[in-house]
């Protein structure tokens, strides 16, 4: 009889990405030291190809916990913006549906910071 990937000490979430239902919104670091950045982005990929609605924030040379105030803001309005548009039904911003392009990633990151008194921007 197989063992089961439970007993054999496989646990990881890419087992089950198929059977997920809820949209997904996972911030990593990329100098975490605790959770491997490939792990983040293999993740990401699988849920991906399995036509997952989910979203990766990469914040350049944070560790597990961010210590930069740019990205604690930047996470804290995004967390906003996706439960406002999941569990609320604003309309998506464009980080949502679209991502955001290399090139792009400071414009953005001026428009969330800039966006303090609320709303979803966009």
């Amino acid at each position: 009889m197989p063992r089961s990937r439970e007993r054999c000490g496989v646990r990881s979430p890419i087992h089950g990405v198929h059977e997920m239902t809820t949209p997904l919104l996972m911030a990593h670091g990329s100098d975490d030291g605790v959770v491997e950045f490939f792990q983040a982005t293999e993740f990401y990929n699988f849920a991906r190809r399995a036509e997952k609605q989910m979203v990766l924030l990469v914040y350049e040379g944070e560790d597990h916990g961010f210590l930069e105030e740019a990205n604690q803001r930047d996470y804290h309005r995004r967390i906003v913006e996706w439960f406002g548009h999941y569990l609320k039904g604003e309309e998506a911003p464009k980080w949502i549906v679209e991502g955001v392009r290399l090139e792009d990633h400071e414009r953005e990151r001026a428009r969330v910071a800039g966006d303090e008194g609320g709303g979803s921007g966009g």
